[in-house]
């Protein structure tokens, strides 16, 4: 676990030790980060500085009452759970209704999240 992060989408360092997160002018930032989550958000500082690849996503998690970032490698955890059954009788039925009236339609297979490296 660490306590610095990279955040890809403003590109800021995140000091997790910091009441302010070092980032004093975005109050709030972690909140945000947890109600727009998004697994490729948050980088490994070490990576990013050294030019080396992470080995996953980080995550931020709560410990004793401290916040901590660390590696979530791929597969350790489902990103997005499955579908659910009323998701996929409403996508079945979109494709059916657009095919009718003519659409060409092309279904995919359910998927959940995975991250490219």
């Amino acid at each position: 676990m660490t306590h610095n992060v990279l955040h890809r989408g403003y590109g800021i360092t995140i000091d997790l030790s910091a009441s302010d997160l070092g980032n004093p002018d975005r109050p709030g930032l972690l909140q945000e980060i947890h109600r727009n989550y998004k697994p490729d958000l948050l980088y490994c500082l070490g990576a990013h500085e050294y030019g080396t690849v992470c080995p996953g996503f980080m995550t931020i998690v709560e410990k004793n009452g401290r916040y901590h970032a660390r590696h979530v490698t791929r597969g350790e955890v489902s990103e997005t759970a499955s579908e659910s059954e009323l998701h996929k009788a409403l996508k079945n039925h979109t494709a059916e209704t657009a095919s009718r009236e003519g659409f060409n339609v092309r279904r995919r297979p359910s998927r959940t999240w995975s991250p490219s490296y």
